[in-house]
């Protein structure tokens, strides 16, 4: 069960929300937060080319049931994707139940500028940041350059991440995973990559280039039935309709879906939306309209969405008998 929603924000000094870092079903009330500077043992100043983590014991949200906790993530960037002014802010952990109960714990953490730094923008065509990358422990350019790099960057099924390079020398490249600031898998297409580079002495530097991003699809829907079948109105009605079942080839996978029955002339006839994780759902028979459903074929499918983005679908047909 997750009866209650965390919510983690990133305010300014003014009180403001400059970032909505996570919101989420969360299955305890928290007693502690933990700030979390990658490589350092001051947890209270963080600079640009870092992420700060924000871990919360004894509590999980539905993809982090089983471990014990849960670690947010907040990349020092605001709602608009860009990176926020040097300076103080307050990372503010408010969990909330159904009655009206509130839990808040608010920490400070002080933002510092970077002098030196690589950094990588990706936009969609809508001239949207999707993802912000500052590379850390890579060689150090004169200048922004993305000559060297190829104009496709293809993302394989098992997450192995495409590498844009500024350079010809060995580490010259930065990796992209194809997801966006949220974590979740971006669409194929075309997309504009900006390079900006700041050493430590010397100017700031940019290199802009246009990539099609292609993707091999990952397969996690392993096989989807409706059991029985065919639908028997006389008997199956009477007991518990019949059950949409599902099974994921990895354990553990989480998401969303939605199963739908359509008739022979591409109507909707019913729908449901479930977590992927519940791997079935049951259908009384009867339509939209509340009606049992008419003998006949009928086609169903299901769509899923898993956390990190990824869509798939399977159909099956179905066969409805007997009348009521």
């Amino acid at each position: 069960m997750f009866p209650y929603i965390i919510t983690i924000s990133a305010l300014n000094e003014a009180g403001e929300i400059v970032k909505l870092i996570a919101s989420e079903r969360a299955n305890a009330m928290f007693t502690s937060v933990n700030l979390i500077v990658p490589g350092s043992d001051d947890n209270t100043v963080i600079g640009y080319d870092k992420d700060l983590g924000i871990f919360v014991p004894g509590v999980e949200t539905y993809a982090t049931k089983g471990s014990g906790g849960t670690l947010f993530n907040w990349d020092i960037t605001n709602n608009q994707s860009q990176y926020v002014k040097p300076g103080k802010y307050f990372i503010k952990i408010e969990e909330s139940d159904g009655f009206g109960h509130i839990n808040v714990i608010i920490k400070e953490i002080t933002v510092i500028r970077v002098d030196e730094y690589i950094e990588l923008k990706i936009y969609n065509t809508a001239g949207e940041v999707v993802r912000v990358i500052r590379a850390e422990g890579k060689p150090m350019p004169a200048v922004a350059d993305l000559g060297s790099m190829g104009e496709v960057l293809f993302i394989k099924s098992d997450g192995t991440p495409a590498n844009i390079k500024y350079g010809s020398n060995s580490g010259e490249y930065i990796e992209w995973d194809g997801k966006n600031s949220e974590g979740k898998a971006v669409a194929p297409g075309n997309y504009e990559i900006k390079l900006t580079v700041k050493p430590a002495t010397g100017s700031e530097t940019s290199s802009v280039k246009t990539v099609t991003l292609l993707r091999e699809d990952k397969k996690y829907l392993e096989s989807f039935e409706v059991w029985p079948n065919p639908v028997n109105l006389d008997t199956e009605v009477l007991n518990s309709g019949v059950k949409f079942n599902w099974t994921c080839s990895l354990a553990g996978e989480t998401g969303t879906v939605y199963v739908r029955v359509y008739n022979i002339a591409a109507e909707l006839v019913w729908e449901k939306r479930a977590r992927l994780e519940d791997k079935s759902v049951s259908w009384n028979m009867r339509t939209r309209t509340n009606e049992y459903a008419a003998r006949g074929y009928y086609t169903c499918i299901i769509s899923a969405k898993n956390r990190e983005g990824f869509m798939e679908t399977k159909t099956v047909k179905m066969a409805v008998v007997g009348y009521r």
